[in-house]
């Protein structure tokens, strides 16, 4: 079972890095746009969505995410994800940039 979870948890880290596409925005007062295709799991239970989120640079190396998911509907459920998430900007090389994040939802 809890390997079972571990390749999931996986699986949707890489679709997540894959096919989120965002505009990054890395200087005090930058905004930027982007769009999602998410993968949500648990109890045997797996729905794919899609998702919108806003960046703002509230200072060179901090900055604001607000994100909204919608997952389609399955068996008679439909589920959505806000969120609004800090990040703290770290270049490691050029276009490349780790960033340790703290947030908070809702669903």
């Amino acid at each position: 079972m809890k390997n079972v979870l571990f390749k999931r948890m996986v699986m949707l880290i890489i679709m997540t890095v894959a096919v989120s596409t965002v505009t990054i925005a890395q200087e005090k007062g930058d905004k930027a746009i982007g769009a999602n295709l998410v993968i949500g799991s648990g109890n045997s239970f797996t729905n794919y969505g899609l998702g919108a989120k806003f960046l703002y640079n509230v200072t060179d190396p901090i900055r604001l995410s607000a994100e909204f998911d919608y997952f389609f509907k399955k068996d008679f459920v439909t589920m959505w994800d806000a969120s609004v998430y800090g990040h703290y900007l770290i270049p490691v090389a050029e276009k490349f940039t780790l960033y340790p994040s703290v947030g908070f939802g809702t669903h």
